[in-house]
């Protein structure tokens, strides 16, 4: 048997253990040996994007990704600071703006998760008067 083999053996029975241990977390247990196997170079990222994930949905988490981070970042806190004001109208008028130009160069579901908790988390005008403006 190459060393290979029995290091690919070894890996199967200690993820099979982690499964029995940590049997709410198997998620993270695949992804922790998934992880072992790519940094181990048994298979390559082609290989892994290939066989694990439609690229659209590699491509839409990463978008999500982004947002999250943007999110954490100053510039969508001053985004939300210019978009809205006590005017409902305004309010709407610059968020509807404003997603539809995002929405231009990101995917939709990206734009959302950006803006949802800063549309949720403002002050000055109802969340639902901005979700489904009517």
């Amino acid at each position: 048997m190459s060393d290979s083999a029995v290091i690919m053996l070894v890996l199967l029975v200690l993820l099979l253990a982690a499964l029995i241990r940590f049997q709410q977390h198997a998620t993270e247990v695949f992804g922790a040996a998934i992880l072992v196997l790519l940094l181990s170079g048994f298979i390559g990222t082609q290989d892994l994007l290939r066989n694990a994930a439609n690229p659209g949905l590699a491509t839409l988490v990463l978008l999500v990704l982004i947002s999250y981070s943007l999110e954490k970042t100053s510039l969508l806190r001053r985004i939300s600071a210019y978009l809205f004001t006590s005017s409902v109208q305004g309010s709407v008028v610059r968020t509807v703006g404003f997603s539809a130009l995002a929405s231009s160069v990101l995917n939709n579901t990206a734009v959302v998760a950006a803006m949802l908790n800063a549309v949720l988390s403002n002050k000055k005008v109802a969340p639902s008067k901005l979700l489904i403006p009517a």
